[in-house]
């Protein structure tokens, strides 16, 4: 299965931990059976969905920019979590790769028969594309479950992932559920269609990195400049939203994976966990403003801040990338959230 995966050598050692802020989970309130109304998206998730009733609501930010329902059908033994959230990569293809990962590696679900996972396509509510979404279901034994699954798909920035789990259900009659509570979401309409779903595939080569990159060292006019060419590339970022043609994954662990898109061999990007926060590693020109003018940057984004640290000479391993995100603070932070505003801090200090 192409789900599963051991790390290619990449010829460095056991990447640390990512540097992200982890928030507290904390309940909504629900008045009465009024569901939850999302304050972004502007639709609601009633409190009886497609056979199932909501047990919690809860947010992992301030903001409702990343929260979970809880729901259940205690009828078929049946639980399930949907997760509405900002991701820092805008493509399908990296987080259904690492939601099917997280989910079939969970030692605390069982033992999967990969024999008898069954997975496709299916056209998300709210126009979102034809065959844009992706399913995925497997059997389960040793842990008291019978089968799980995932429903993923992006929806104009947001993600939007489903994940169910049985005590008694077959994979091939959990699907149809997981299938009838995604038809039941009452999404808007997207302003942008996506394409047809693909999985991901394994990269035909490996990076090749001929030297060892070096952090650049910025004066205080330069860390200004440097700060000021991302804020105002922000501000003109175009509206649509383009996805890369090509994708493919060089590593992956149960806790990260590498992926490169484009055939490009000078920048990749690194998916953390399943929750949508990512690393992008991509030159920069800042043509001649400062000097150094050139070299490659590290950019950290959960889709609502985009942090940007000091620049490399070189292209910097996926080791250098996770020390920096883990050792130095950003150069400079961006809000990126749908509706912000829109502002930058820039950090004008830099390491010894």
């Amino acid at each position: 299965m192409k789900f599963l995966h051991m790390v290619r050598a990449f010829g460095f050692a056991a990447l640390a931990t990512h540097s992200v802020t982890a928030h507290g989970q904390t309940p909504i309130e629900i008045e009465g059976n009024s569901g939850y109304l999302h304050p972004h998206l502007g639709f609601t998730i009633p409190q009886h969905l497609a056979g199932f009733v909501m047990t919690q609501a809860i947010t992992l930010d301030d903001d409702h920019f990343n929260v979970a329902v809880q729901m259940k059908d205690d009828s078929q033994a049946v639980t399930a979590t949907l997760y509405i959230y900002r991701t820092g990569l805008e493509d399908l293809r990296v987080w259904a790769d690492r939601a099917t990962t997280v989910m079939l590696s969970n030692p605390q679900l069982g033992t999967v028969d990969i024999d008898g996972i069954e997975m496709g396509n299916f056209t998300p509510p709210g126009g979102g594309g034809p065959d844009s979404g992706f399913l995925l279901v497997a059997p389960l034994e040793g842990k008291g479950l019978a089968s799980t699954g995932v429903a993923i798909f992006m929806h104009d920035g947001w993600l939007v992932k489903l994940r169910m789990s049985s005590n008694s259900l077959t994979p091939s009659v959990l699907r149809p559920r997981i299938e009838q509570m995604i038809a039941a979401l009452d999404l808007p309409g997207v302003e942008q269609q996506l394409p047809v779903f693909r999985t991901m595939e394994d990269c035909p080569d490996n990076l090749a990195f001929k030297r060892e990159a070096k952090m650049l060292r910025l004066d205080m006019m330069g860390s200004l400049l440097f700060g000021t060419i991302f804020s105002t590339a922000k501000e003109k970022r175009p509206i649509k939203r383009t996805v890369p043609k090509v994708a493919c994954r060089e590593g992956l662990t149960d806790s990260y994976a590498v992926y490169r898109f484009d055939e490009a061999d000078d920048s990749y990007a690194v998916a953390f966990d399943d929750a949508g926060i990512s690393a992008s590693i991509n030159k920069f020109d800042a043509s001649e403003l400062f000097e150094p003018s050139k070299g490659y940057v590290v950019q950290l984004s959960d889709g609502v801040a985009l942090s940007v640290y000091p620049p490399f000479d070189g292209l910097p391993t996926p080791a250098q990338a996770f020390s920096i995100l883990n050792q130095i603070g950003p150069q400079v932070t961006l809000d990126v959230r749908p509706g912000g505003d829109g502002g930058s801090t820039i950090n004008v200090s830099m390491p010894d």
